[in-house]
């Protein structure tokens, strides 16, 4: 819970007061491109809706082509060239960041293209004049061109993602769909608010991700209707767990509680993804330390058992003495003289059986003293299961501590390498 604070990651808070950071969002919420985008993603919707353009190209379709051609545009070369000082950084930390960061943003106003077009077509009384022209409509059936070209070279919808591709594909969309007011302004770039908050949340669904599967490299197929189901599954699941009154709220104030419960959610279903049984063998860890600390106590109560084994052998070999009825009465004292030395010679019964039938009840006298010793099994038990409570709170101890230096640790590099001096 404490990882989160004033609606950032605390590990990497520091990155959004750099310069570099605020070039990267800037240039990501451009508003000018950002209406010529959505003029765009209508256009090729009205020539979907008229058959001139293939139904199964979705609007996501139309707005990733269109942040690709975006990239051939000055203002993002620009961009591009000032983040190349950090491709050859020996840190790759600070240069994955920036490059999640980059993305994590793009994401979004994607999505805000996709929807602020949607609504253009569904209310066609906003439209503003100067989204219609003949040069958009010309360029609008180009790229039209272009989408169906691909999409029948392209004949299967999934893909090979990785950890970190699934993680920047759905969390940021599951950010949208719980932030994002409905209704919307139109053409007001509503997700430009969740940049700082949904980065940090980002960052660390990533690292639960990634501490949870290990450093062996896995891949899925990943269809968009897989994580659009995830995504609807995440956000439902967070719905069912606080009431519509207190989530507003706790959405309105970016609730660490809230942005740390959302994290753990997505982790778990990414994870699963890859690793449907690894949420089972991670939460199994901490319980398979301490039932070994039961097999102990659960031995040491067996050693009774074979200790009443002792006497029942006894009778059965006194069952051959009734030869010699008339001696048993003479030796009944001297029977009740050697019951005490049987602790400290038991294998001198075997060589006096035809002794012991005289006074059987005497022979159990031995059993007598086991509840002490099952009693400090017991005590043995219970000190066993306080030395477990005490690991657990240790190691929750060494975590803490480990995360508080992981976040110094990070903070330290961010700053060191692209805080203004």
């Amino acid at each position: 819970m404490e990882l989160f604070q004033e609606g950032t990651y605390r590990p990497i808070w520091v990155l959004f007061d750099t310069p570099v950071y605020r070039q990267i969002f800037q240039n990501c919420w451009h508003m000018p491109s950002y209406k010529v985008h959505v003029a765009m993603v209508a256009e090729l919707l009205r020539l979907q809706k008229e058959n001139q353009l293939l139904s199964e190209v979705t609007p996501e379709d139309m707005a990733r082509h269109l942040h690709v051609m975006s990239k051939r545009s000055l203002r993002v070369q620009l961009l591009d060239f000032q983040l190349q000082e950090y491709d050859n950084d020996d840190d790759d930390e600070v240069r994955m960041l920036l490059s999640m960061a980059r993305e994590v943003n793009d994401s979004m106003r994607m999505r805000d293209i996709q929807l602020d077009a949607q609504r253009l077509i569904s209310a066609p009384e906003l439209m503003p004049p100067n989204f219609i022209s003949a040069k958009m409509m010309k360029e609008a059936k180009a790229i039209g061109e272009a989408l169906t070209e691909r999409h029948q070279q392209t004949s299967c919808s999934e893909h090979l993602q990785q950890p970190r591709d699934v993680v920047l594909d759905v969390v940021p969309k599951v950010l949208q769909g719980l932030w994002v007011p409905k209704p919307r302004l139109f053409l007001t770039m509503p997700s430009m608010k969740l940049d700082k908050m949904a980065v940090g949340v980002t960052k660390r669904v990533e690292d639960g991700v990634l501490a949870a599967l290990g450093s062996t490299t896995h891949e899925v197929n990943m269809s968009h209707s897989t994580r659009d189901e995830m995504i609807t599954s995440i956000i439902k699941t967070l719905h069912e767990a606080y009431p519509e009154d207190i989530r507003r709220k706790m959405l309105n104030s970016f609730s660490p509680q809230l942005m740390h419960h959302v994290a753990e959610v997505t982790a778990e279903q990414i994870t699963a993804l890859f690793q449907p049984r690894g949420k089972q063998e991670d939460t199994m860890s901490l319980p398979e330390e301490l039932t070994t600390l039961h097999v102990e106590p659960k031995s040491l109560t067996e050693e009774p058992k074979f200790l009443h084994v002792e006497p029942t052998s006894v009778h059965v070999e006194s069952t051959t003495l009734p030869e010699e009825p008339t001696s048993l009465p003479d030796e009944t004292t001297s029977l009740n003289e050697e019951t005490t030395s049987l602790h400290e010679e038991p294998t001198s019964l075997l060589d006096e059986t035809t002794s012991l039938p005289e006074d059987p009840t005497t022979l159990h006298v031995e059993p007598t003293s086991l509840p002490d010793e099952t009693t400090s099994l017991n005590e043995e038990t219970t000190s066993l299961h306080e030395q477990s409570a005490v690991k657990v709170e240790e190691s929750q101890k060494k975590k803490k501590s480990r995360m508080n230096r992981f976040i110094r640790w990070m903070q330290k590099r961010i700053f060191t390498r692209i805080h203004p001096q």
